[in-house]
């Protein structure tokens, strides 16, 4: 009887002890494993090289990820100043597709045609432009696409709440931001100059008449007469 109790009393510890390292084996799968622990604190104690040259490369990608965020803040400080230069510049500027649509312009531009940007953007260039010039328009830009030199095109611009404009253009291609072939249209306005030259241009010709008009000789009053 001794003996049978006993027998049963150690298959109950038994159990009992299988039943902890149960649990502590199922608690150490779900949290960390001694093994896992070990393979993440002492890896460098058990493989050092491997160790250094992970550590090696660790510090290869940070300087290299500092390397491009300083190139990147670099080159938006760049985009920044040079789209400043851009809408600040002392000639209008406009970007346009090859459909003739204005994709970008800049503040002088704005000021040239009396509309905000958001307004000019979508709208076709040539809309701003006197029908008696806009044929030559159409042939400089056909003419730009074949050709490495800008191309100078003249014609009258109207505005909003203005007197119409004497602009002269230069026509050169470019790329858009997704680089598809697009075309980058300087405008300066010309007015004053093109008024002097339509006034010389009278003057020239009223001194021709004049001029012409004293050449004349004055036949005397009976001169044809017997």
């Amino acid at each position: 009887m001794v003996a049978y109790e006993e027998g049963r009393r150690k298959k109950e510890e038994g159990r009992r002890k299988k039943g902890r390292s149960t649990t502590l084996a199922s608690s150490l799968t779900e949290e960390e494993s001694p093994l896992d622990r070990a393979s993440l604190l002492y890896e460098h104690e058990r493989h050092p090289h491997l160790y250094q040259g992970l550590q090696r490369k660790l510090i290869d990608y940070q300087n290299a990820l500092g390397e491009q965020n300083s190139l990147m803040e670099q080159i938006e400080k760049e985009r920044i100043r040079y789209r400043d230069l851009f809408d600040h510049a002392p000639v209008g500027y406009l970007i346009v597709n090859r459909n003739d649509v204005i994709l970008d312009a800049n503040h002088t531009a704005e000021e040239l045609l009396g509309l905000e940007k958001n307004l000019i953007i979508g709208m076709p260039l040539a809309a701003f432009m006197q029908q008696k010039y806009l044929q030559t328009f159409i042939r400089c830009l056909d003419r730009t696409r074949y050709m490495l030199t800008p191309v100078p095109c003249e014609g009258v611009f109207r505005r909003k709440n203005a007197a119409p404009f004497y602009a002269h253009l230069q026509i050169s291609k470019t790329e858009d931001d997704k680089g598809l072939p697009c075309f980058r249209v300087a405008v300066c306005d010309i007015t004053e100059s093109k008024m002097l030259e339509n006034l010389i241009k009278q003057e020239c010709q009223l001194a021709k008449q004049a001029s012409q008009t004293r050449s004349v000789p004055k036949r005397k009053k009976g001169a044809d007469q017997p």
